[in-house]
């Protein structure tokens, strides 16, 4: 919870629970237009095909968001990978679900939340791949069955 707490307090911009993430609405295109409207950390425009020659393209970008940066047409996915890694917030979206805080949780609550997500996202079968896949780590933690 320390962790989770000190990345809050660094950077409130790019850390934490979305603020509207509770909204009945909220979704991919919510989560979208936070990736795009708030400040990046670092700007990177070595894979953007427009770039002029002379243009800088890498910088620190603390007050400009992508939307101030990015050309307005559809991102490539250099581009959209860039964007994504530059927030920290408690769940994560790139190109898998990132659940930021169970890593500084104790063991036992740890196991708990995989409890859950494995209640809430597997299926038999893909837990099974996914145990084979690991070495058989699932049968070794009897509270996730």
């Amino acid at each position: 919870m320390l962790k989770t707490m000190l990345w809050d307090d660094l950077d409130p911009a790019r850390c934490s629970v979305i603020s509207h993430l509770y909204d009945v609405d909220f979704g991919f295109e919510s989560y979208a237009s936070t990736a795009l409207t708030r400040p990046l950390m670092v700007a990177d425009l070595t894979g953007t095909p427009e770039k002029r020659d002379n243009e800088k393209l890498v910088w620190t970008a603390f007050a400009e968001s992508a939307a101030d940066i990015y050309p307005v047409r559809a991102l490539n996915e250099f581009e959209i990978q860039h964007i994504l890694s530059t927030y920290f917030f408690d769940v994560r979206l790139k190109n898998y679900i990132e659940l930021r805080s169970v890593d500084s949780l104790p063991l036992e609550r740890a196991l708990e939340f995989v409890g859950n997500v494995k209640q809430n996202f597997y299926d038999e079968q893909k837990l099974q791949e996914l145990s084979t896949q690991l070495g058989g780590v699932v049968e070794k933690l009897p509270l996730l069955m």
